[in-house]
């Protein structure tokens, strides 16, 4: 009894430390800073120790080092677009494409950063590049995610995180964590139709002409993100 209780307590949290719209900030990093004080002051004191604790392991893993760099040439991954498979270098031969991958559309985290993109999105385009968001989610969660965001930019379903293993992001969740998030609602076997359990810490990547990335940025702490006036900035810059 007591743990349905405390189940449901997380279950609670979650949802009141998840669904603050109004802490967004003016910049992404502002928003997301507002976002991770919400998340500690609400969630039980052993739920943000978890956290902690699990972002610092992956630190130590090295999967960051791992992670593909700037002046490293992209795989030529099969994108699928709307449901039409197309190779990667023949949508970056067209003009630089941003990278964004992100955990799903059950991530507050990652819901802000494609919002914050969103926003940005005419200038990114202005610029000559395209913005490319990538996540493990199943095609009907994409399609949610993209309507009720709003987000006119394309959004791709990475289905076994098959490209996102090619840039060398993807990592096994700890148990305990999966648990945590299961209590909350969040069935990752149901967002990505698998029962591989993994995930993809976030890498935003700019990708010139040439398949060569000319901007990276990856961290392990999911709550830490680059700003998308930085990218912008990037593009601007390979001209």
């Amino acid at each position: 009894m007591l743990k349905f209780v405390l189940g449901f307590i997380v279950l609670l949290n979650f949802a009141n430390a998840f669904a603050l719209e109004g802490a967004s900030g003016d910049s992404l990093g502002e928003g997301l800073s507002l976002r991770k004080k919400t998340f500690t002051e609400k969630m039980p004191k052993e739920v943000v120790d978890l956290f902690e604790k699990n972002i610092k392991e992956q630190k130590a893993s090295g999967i960051e080092s791992q992670s593909l760099k700037v002046g490293d040439k992209v795989p030529d991954v099969l994108v699928d677009l709307g449901g039409k498979k197309v190779q990667l270098s023949r949508i970056y031969a067209e003009g630089p494409v941003v990278l964004k991958f992100y955990r799903g559309g059950w991530c507050p985290y990652c819901l802000m950063e494609l919002k914050h993109y969103q926003k940005m999105n005419a200038e990114f385009k202005k610029a000559g590049a395209q913005i490319l968001a990538i996540a493990p989610d199943n095609a009907e969660q994409i399609r949610e995610t993209k309507t009720k965001n709003s987000l006119s930019y394309d959004v791709v379903s990475d289905h076994h995180q098959a490209i996102a293993k090619q840039f060398k992001l993807v990592y096994k969740v700890h148990p305990k964590i999966a648990e945590v998030l299961k209590k909350s609602g969040i069935d990752l076997s149901v967002y990505h139709g698998d029962n591989e359990n993994e995930l993809s810490i976030p890498g935003t990547f700019l990708v010139g002409k040439d398949g060569i990335v000319a901007f990276a940025y990856v961290d392990a702490d999911y709550r830490q993100r680059a700003e998308p006036s930085i990218v912008l900035q990037a593009v601007k810059a390979l001209k």
